[in-house]
């Protein structure tokens, strides 16, 4: 059975939470880009499968 860190996965959380409610900006594109310094976006450098 896998087991995970419970306190280390709450830190992260916590930390994470921190980080973006830091994030300030005069839009959303210059928050978007602050934020994609440190995390990565689910269809970021996407490329459609082609067989």
């Amino acid at each position: 059975m896998d087991c995970y860190d419970e306190i280390a996965l709450k830190a992260l959380i916590v930390e994470t939470v921190e980080t973006v409610e830091s994030i300030e900006g005069e839009c959303w594109e210059d928050i978007a880009t602050k934020l994609s310094r440190f995390m990565f976006w689910e269809f970021e450098d996407y490329q459609p499968y082609n067989p």
